[in-house]
């Protein structure tokens, strides 16, 4: 395959400048380094191309697959005479060759488009081109999918909880409250006499996945390492953070899947061990809504930046208390949920792999 200087292959030409004022809202996107910013009625390129960030979002990369406006923060490709270029194979090879490693920090930040001629660019025949665009196109699809799916999950875990239960401070269905600390055990003390050389999985604040409520990754670390000054938990067990800005960010989550079932984490969680008249799927979803957030902010002790949420604002919140059999079937219907989501996670990961490698390839690295 060749290799040529990128400048061989495409012209960066200038963008064009256009006020706020004079944008009339036409049919024609007008673009900036982050993408498009406003509508016109005239273009300044009729085919379609590529915008590159020049000042702002340098190096940043957009397809204009119709005709468009770029402004003057942005360069706009041109193919060079007598080469063949699909523009959507251009843009794939753009975004991997990363042009804002080249953002120039003296003055005003920005991409020197003559810094960028001398990139080295894969120029394969157009056929080829356009066989590689068809499998990262399939890959993009893919990630697609997924993104919608857990979109879809983060809305359909808590219209299921609504549908089921109903709002728990009307509490609709007439079920026995009770208060957390009720029925479930808030940070319970650790298990004594545990072999220090036993292997537990760590959890940091930053495995906390906010949107999803899960861990996203465990790290495995002898008991020794973390036996002293972190929170203790189990599977089964549900993590609130109880420090601002993560317990605003939701991060929550149902542990799982700990290696010998033990694990350590970070001291800013709050530890809840449902009992036996609970499910941890309830009471997680019970926790995650934007609602007991809420009236969790308000019962913020400390001051500026190390606020947090008191135990006994857990322990003196009251919860509807469903028959066991409910929520047993919801907590079925969630796991499938997430099952479903984790299928969706692998196939997408497989396809940005596959993307990330023939990109690679393509560029001889």
């Amino acid at each position: 395959m060749t290799v040529v200087s990128l400048g061989d292959a495409i012209e960066l030409a200038y963008g064009k400048g256009l006020p706020v004022r004079a944008r009339n809202g036409g049919a024609v996107p007008v673009y900036g380094s982050n993408g498009v910013v406003g509508w016109h009625d005239k273009a300044v390129v009729s085919e379609p191309t590529i915008i590159v960030g020049r000042k702002g979002s340098v190096g940043a990369i957009h397809l204009a697959s119709r005709p468009s406006y770029p402004i003057d923060t942005t360069y706009f490709v041109r193919t060079r005479p007598g080469i063949e270029l699909d523009m959507t194979y251009a843009s794939y090879a753009l975004k991997h060759m990363d042009l804002s490693r080249l953002k120039t920090e003296t003055g005003v930040p920005g991409l020197n488009r003559e810094d960028a001629y001398r990139e080295h660019f894969p120029l394969p025949s157009l056929e080829e081109q356009r066989r590689i665009v068809g499998i990262l196109n399939r890959a993009s699809h893919i990630e697609r999918l997924r993104a919608r799916a857990t979109d879809r999950l983060q809305q359909f875990i808590p219209a299921l909880f609504l549908k089921m239960f109903g709002d728990p401070a009307a509490n609709p269905m007439g079920w026995r409250s009770a208060s957390l600390g009720e029925v479930c055990a808030i940070n319970p003390r650790a298990e004594k006499n545990l072999n220090s050389d036993l292997i537990v999985s760590f959890v940091p604040m930053a495995s906390v996945d906010g949107k999803l409520g899960v861990i996203s990754s465990y790290d495995e670390r002898p008991l020794l390492e973390v036996s002293k000054g972190f929170t203790t938990f189990q599977d089964g067990d549900i993590l609130f953070a109880k420090i601002t800005p993560c317990m605003e960010n939701g991060k929550t989550a149902l542990v799982q899947n700990l290696t010998n079932g033990v694990g350590r984490g970070s001291t800013e969680f709050h530890v809840l061990r449902p009992g036996n008249s609970i499910i941890g799927e309830y009471v997680h979803c019970f926790i995650r809504r934007l609602e007991f957030r809420e009236r969790a902010k308000q019962s913020f002790t400390g001051t500026a930046g190390q606020q947090r949420v008191p135990k006994s604002f857990l322990g003196n919140t009251l919860i509807p208390v469903p028959p066991l059999d409910k929520q047993r079937y919801f907590a079925a219907i969630v796991a499938q949920a997430y099952r479903t989501m984790n299928k969706a996670q692998a196939a997408a990961d497989t396809a940005a792999t596959l993307s990330t490698s023939l990109m690679d390839r393509l560029l001889g690295r």
